[in-house]
């Protein structure tokens, strides 16, 4: 019978090692739902306000907005003049 001292602190390490990804894979789902929970909010109020803006203009405008939105975005230099 041999002395099995480092045996086990060897396996200790490896359980370690084991537990650094999970801890890492649990840390960026936490980011990435503090995130979306404060992202939530003011992109709905944004959507809420093209809806009521593109049920204010005239039907070419409203065109113009639906292009915008579907591409993600409303580029300052090519909104129209209402």
């Amino acid at each position: 019978m041999g002395d099995i001292t480092e045996r086990k602190r060897g396996e200790e390490g490896l359980r370690a090692l084991a537990r650094v990804p999970k801890r890492a894979e649990r840390a960026r789902a936490d980011s990435l739902a503090q995130v979306s929970h404060e992202l939530a909010p003011p992109l709905h109020g944004l959507l809420g306000c093209t809806e009521l803006l593109g049920s204010l203009l005239a039907a070419e405008q409203q065109q113009w907005l639906a292009r915008c939105a579907s591409r993600g975005g409303i580029a300052p230099a090519r909104r129209p003049t209402v």
